[in-house]
């Protein structure tokens, strides 16, 4: 059994993400907290090229047609 831990690395960004955010909602003063939208958007953007990549070494590998796949995971990282 091959585990392949690159095809999980964008729900690992997302879940160390929403840590991150929170945790700089908590300690940042109030008049910081704007900065907190564009932490979570880069963070996202991190998160989708980490899947196009993956996606890009599934449909090497897989006999069946990722795409859709594909596709429906970006759209949960987006949501």
């Amino acid at each position: 059994m091959n585990n392949n831990f690159l095809l999980l690395l964008p729900e690992f960004i997302v879940t160390g993400l929403a840590f991150v955010v929170l945790t700089l909602d908590l300690f940042l003063p109030e008049r910081r907290k704007w900065t907190l939208p564009f932490v979570a958007v880069a963070g996202l953007a991190v998160a989708l090229t980490t899947r196009q990549r993956a996606c890009g070494m599934c449909l090497r590998r897989l006999i069946a047609s990722p795409g859709t796949g594909c596709f429906a995971e970006r759209c949960a990282l987006l949501a």
